[in-house]
């Protein structure tokens, strides 16, 4: 939930009302949207971290996993390949299991899951979940994808 603040514009990235109006930039009034065009100072370092991110690749095939019912099965589903903006591989990976919580969701028919969160994609640090994929390999910058449905699913 934002914090409101009279007089105060959201930073475009945290969206937290945090950023004065100065009058001097906005002679006709703040914008429609109260949106700021710079991020806060919280924001401002992942922000200039996110414009020297390097697009990040990643190819991963399907682990052997337990079903809902706790049974270990080997998942007939294509390997996946997620490219994502990112400074380091740790970062490349977090953003990519968002990306894959996003793209499947909490549940996947092939796995037979209806609760799978986003630190069960790839495993975590913490090493609360075993990992759903397996990285094969970590491609840095912009690879050309011969991007065909029969051998891989491409997740944009």
């Amino acid at each position: 939930m934002a914090i409101v603040h009279e007089g105060c514009l959201t930073c475009p990235r945290c969206r937290e009302y945090v950023i004065e109006i100065d009058p001097g930039d906005f002679p006709d009034g703040p914008p429609e949207d109260g949106e700021s065009p710079t991020p806060c100072g919280e924001c401002a370092p992942h922000v200039e971290a996110d414009k020297t991110a390097a697009l990040r690749t990643i190819v991963a095939d399907w682990e052997i996993c337990q079903d809902s019912f706790g049974d270990d099965i080997s998942p007939d589903m294509l390997p996946v390949v997620i490219t994502v903006p990112a400074t380091s591989r740790d970062e490349a990976i977090q953003a990519a299991a968002e990306k894959l919580q996003t793209h499947y969701g909490s549940s996947v028919d092939h796995l037979y899951r209806t609760d799978i969160e986003t630190g069960e994609w790839f495993g975590n640090d913490a090493g609360d979940f075993e990992p759903l994929l397996r990285i094969c390999a970590v491609f840095v910058g912009e690879p050309e994808l011969d991007d065909l449905d029969e051998i891989s699913e491409v997740i944009r």
